[in-house]
């Protein structure tokens, strides 16, 4: 995958202000990540974010009364069934270093915030209980809130506006008001929509920001 310039730098600011230090180059694997994220209370990610090649058949396919997103081939087929989103994490041995939804379902975490600056990753595909993806594997692993992009997000302004959002809720902001302030910041500097108008807040809204945290 292409780098990202800015991720480190928003990984280790965003670190900073949470006191806490980041998982950055090739100590980011999965196990790592999930091992942290078990028992942090603010996780934020910053990495590339993919829809699968089996997003779009399963979105055709699926039953929307169906309550677990499926794809309707049998094993013999090699298709299998899979929760359609992925983060770029580093390689381990093992595995190839991207983190699919359902494995992050199927972890658990006391984590109260989990934002992903990442591309798309507020996309999936969807069925009679909303959009099926990344954002609801992390509210499945047990995450009230989870700030999510709904297109591909730029480096830089993405960064700043991070940055910001995080000063915004030390302050006292609710998590809901933290990113709408980060917004107003950051399109008062990049104007055009695409540049901080991607993210959005699911779940809980308003929980403040409180001091002593741990975060990964």
């Amino acid at each position: 995958v292409p780098p990202l310039p800015g991720a480190e730098d928003e990984a280790r600011a965003v670190g900073e202000l949470l006191h806490a230090r980041p998982l950055t180059g090739a100590a980011a694997t999965k196990p790592a990540v999930l091992q942290a994220a078990r028992d942090a209370r603010y996780i934020h990610l910053a990495t590339h974010g993919f829809l699968d090649d089996f997003t779009e058949r399963a979105q055709s396919e699926s039953n929307p009364y169906v309550r677990r997103l499926t794809l309707l081939e049998d094993d013999a087929s090699g298709t299998h069934s899979r929760t359609p989103g992925l983060l770029a994490l580093a390689p381990s041995p093992g595995d190839g270093g991207m983190l699919g939804a359902d494995e992050i379902a199927q972890a658990r975490t006391q984590g109260e915030l989990v934002v992903m600056s990442a591309c798309d990753t507020g996309r999936g595909a969807i069925n009679d209980e909303g959009v099926i993806g990344l954002s609801r594997a992390w509210m499945a692993a047990g995450v009230p809130s989870v700030v999510v992009s709904l297109w591909s997000i730029p480096d830089e302004p993405t960064r700043e506006l991070m940055e910001t959002f995080y000063k915004r809720l030390q302050a006292g902001s609710g998590k809901s008001e933290a990113l709408r302030e980060a917004m107003q910041a950051t399109r008062s500097k990049y104007p055009k929509t695409a540049y901080w108008a991607a993210f959005v807040l699911m779940g809980e809204p308003d929980q403040a920001w409180s001091p002593g945290c741990r975060a990964a």
